[in-house]
């Protein structure tokens, strides 16, 4: 007889949403069993980025954030104008750099992912990368105008186009009746 221990880990917050918490487990485990704190974090491979999401780990957050602003990693801005158009300006000229690179821009709320989407595609459309011609679309965040060549994620699930919400894909074909993305599951697009 052998016997044989495992480990389970579980990350999270039972104050998530319950989109994120899925169902509710964090909740019902870290009920029955109790949470611990954190010990030893893999995901940063530096050792003072480890301090620093300890840091914020802890609610030592001013401390986190003083961290970040001593190695330039977080840059202040006066206005929320003055951020989105510092933000474009590092994001266009870090993909005009690197191109293959995927990346990410964030924003607080759907509003501000609008203007940044919109400030995103001027830039595109100004290097090419995007189609002249533009197609009115209206969505569950309301009415946007996109072109070929433009990213296209679905924010709902539509078994009969095959899609799932998040699914997302390139704009390749597009006419006032139809629109062709191509998206990529898994290996397969």
């Amino acid at each position: 007889f052998r016997r044989v221990l495992f480990r389970s880990i579980f990350s999270g917050d039972h104050a998530q949403l319950s989109s994120v918490e899925r169902g509710g487990m964090i909740q019902v485990l870290s009920e029955k069993y109790q949470t611990s704190t954190l010990q030893h974090i893999q995901r940063q491979k530096c050792a003072e980025q480890r301090k620093i999401a300890k840091n914020l780990a802890l609610g030592e957050v001013g401390t986190a954030i003083d961290k970040l602003a001593s190695a330039s990693t977080i840059q202040w801005m006066t206005s929320k104008q003055e951020a989105f158009e510092a933000l474009i300006s590092k994001w266009a000229m870090d993909t005009r750099l690197n191109p293959t690179v995927s990346t990410l821009l964030i924003a607080h709320s759907n509003d501000e992912v609008r203007v940044l989407n919109e400030m995103v595609r001027i830039i595109k459309k100004q290097r090419g990368e995007l189609s002249e011609r533009e197609f009115s679309c209206e969505t569950v965040l309301g009415r946007i105008y996109v072109s070929i060549g433009d990213w296209i994620e679905f924010r709902k699930n539509d078994p009969l186009l095959g899609v799932t919400n998040g699914l997302s894909g390139v704009l390749i074909e597009a006419d006032p009746e139809k629109f062709v993305v191509s998206v990529k599951k898994g290996k397969d697009t």
